[in-house]
């Protein structure tokens, strides 16, 4: 709280200067990194569903659907 509080404050300095612009630009960088890393899991979450929508009806098992609809939340295929 006291380093949200001081960054108002106006900064003296050629050196606190770059620090608080470098932190500040480090943060909003490792936010953005992190938020595009959260959605490529998400993504990569969706490949089992297209696998499990190329089984063939024949051999379409009730343990394929058990699995879909415990780990999709579908009630109805």
């Amino acid at each position: 709280m006291f380093s949200i509080y001081s960054s108002f404050s106006p900064l003296d300095g050629l050196v606190n200067t770059v620090y608080f612009c470098w932190s500040f630009g480090f943060l909003l960088l490792r936010t953005v990194t992190l938020s595009l890393y959260a959605s490529r899991i998400y993504d990569e979450s969706l490949l089992p569903k297209r696998v499990l929508y190329d089984v063939p009806p024949e051999d379409y098992k009730v343990e394929v659907r058990k699995y879909v609809i415990v780990k999709f939340n579908f009630f109805r295929l």
